[in-house]
């Protein structure tokens, strides 16, 4: 377990928030990228 004010906590609260940038980031440009390629297929849908 991890003692509030060691160096072992402050490392598990970066390693938390660095994971939780990278994972927020890679939802973020993923979720903006499928909505751009989904819109981009929709207007060469053209007749």
């Amino acid at each position: 377990m991890f003692d509030l004010g060691g160096w072992q906590n402050g490392w598990f609260w970066f390693g938390l928030v660095w994971f939780g940038l990278v994972w927020f980031g890679l939802v973020w440009f993923g979720w903006s990228g499928f909505l751009r390629g989904d819109s981009f297929r929709q207007n060469n849908q053209k007749p």
